[in-house]
């Protein structure tokens, strides 16, 4: 009887915002956001390379009181409309049936948007298996006829030291980037292989994501 190796990962995904950051209250209804009301005049005075945003009223600078947790930062132009958002095309991946004569491999692709000046990192928090697990790449190769298990990342944020390799699910930064960006995406490829030697039967990996913005 032919021997049967399956593998599914799932993806959870959640997020972080450090201290400091900015709060405050926001008036929206079902279509609009004002996300900065005061009384005031001023404007925005544009030039080739820079922006100038100005008001009369209420002070436009910046004066910050900081402690070793929090930060205040005062003045209408201190107020800061920043986010975080992340979205994934595939949260359950399936590697499906694993076969010693081949390397089976699988793929989703994160998205991130970060409108924080300082950018983001998305990184991998924990992975726990459902079931035995399968032995972690250790030689950047995900092999046929090897037991091994690991991902391959490809795209502009993705981290230096994992592109072009298969690494180890570990606790490691998988994207980054030290400004804002908008949709930026990266391709992660799951790839497993085992060996006469695996025992036989189905696992399940869940992997959990945690994305925070920069200090």
């Amino acid at each position: 009887m032919k021997k049967k190796y399956c593998l599914i990962i799932i993806i959870i995904i959640s997020g972080l915002v450090f201290l400091p950051a900015r709060v405050w209250g926001v008036m929206r209804s079902t279509n609009y956001t004002i996300f900065g009301d005061e009384m005031s005049t001023g404007g925005i005075v544009l030039g080739e390379n820079y922006e100038l945003s100005a008001s009369v009223s209420e002070s436009p600078i910046i004066s910050s009181g900081i402690s070793a947790t929090y930060q205040i930062a005062g003045g209408f132009e201190a107020m800061d409309d920043s986010s975080l958002s992340l979205s994934i095309s595939d949260s359950s991946i399936d590697l499906g049936t694993l076969s010693i004569s081949s390397v089976s491999s699988a793929s989703t692709i994160i998205t991130v948007s970060a409108n924080y000046s300082s950018g983001y990192t998305l990184a991998i928090n924990s992975a726990t298996w459902t079931q035995s697990s399968l032995a972690s790449v250790n030689d950047n190769t995900v092999s046929a006829g090897n037991e091994e298990y690991g991902f391959s990342i490809s795209g502009t944020d993705a981290s230096d030291d994992l592109i072009g390799i298969d690494n180890a699910i570990t606790a490691v930064d998988l994207m980054t980037s030290p400004i804002a960006v908008f949709n930026s995406a990266c391709t992660i490829t799951f790839k497993a292989s085992v060996s006469s030697n695996t025992t036989v039967g189905q696992r399940t990996q869940t992997i959990s994501l945690l994305l925070s913005n920069n200090l």
